[in-house]
This record gives structure tokens, C-alpha cells and sequence, in this order.
């Protein structure tokens, strides 16, 4: 016997389509401005730290990272500094003070 109404399977992919906008609007907003906050020019965009930007720049850890030197390689370590970064980078946008 087939269902109609509103109890039926006819918001399903509607229901689909809204978590597929979701996880989109959840990768733009978290995990591209987490990305982007751990490659290693991020810290460039800071005057105040010129001074320690400036020599690691030149150096040979220049395509590195800080999360290879300053963050211990396991899964809960390496995603908890994702998180902190891409709060750094919302702040780094919206913040006219910088460092």
C-alpha cells in the first residue's frame, strides 16, 4: 500500500538537497578557511610579525607549514589545529587590530 500525504517519502530528496547545501556551506565556511590558515604563508598577512616571518621565509622550512614543525602528528592534535586556524583565520578578516 503506498503512502501519501505528508508523512510520505516525498521530502526525501528535498531532505537530500538541504543536507547537500549544508555539508557545501559547512566545507566553505570551516574547512577552506582551515585549509588556508595552515599554509605557510598565512602569517605573512601580519606586520608584527615580520620579524620572525622574514628569516623563515628564505629558510629551507619555507614550504613547510607550522603545523609539521609545532604540531604532533596524530589525527586529534592535527584537527584541533585546523579548528584553531580557521578561528585565526575569521579573526584575521574581521579584526582591523593586527598582531
Amino acid at each position: 500500500m503506498k503512502r501519501t500525504g505528508p508523512s510520505s517519502d516525498a521530502g526525501t530528496p528535498r531532505r537530500r538537497m538541504i543536507m547537500g547545501i549544508a555539508a557545501i556551506v559547512l566545507l566553505a565556511l570551516v574547512g577552506v578557511p582551515g585549509y588556508l590558515a595552515s599554509r605557510p604563508g598565512f602569517f605573512s598577512r601580519y606586520p608584527g610579525l615580520s620579524a620572525q616571518y622574514a628569516p623563515w621565509a628564505t629558510s629551507t622550512h619555507a614550504q613547510e607549514g607550522c603545523e609539521e614543525c609545532h604540531v604532533r602528528p596524530r589525527l586529534l592534535d592535527r584537527s584541533l589545529y585546523r579548528i584553531r586556524m580557521t578561528g585565526e583565520f575569521y579573526v584575521s578578516i574581521f579584526s582591523s587590530a593586527r598582531i
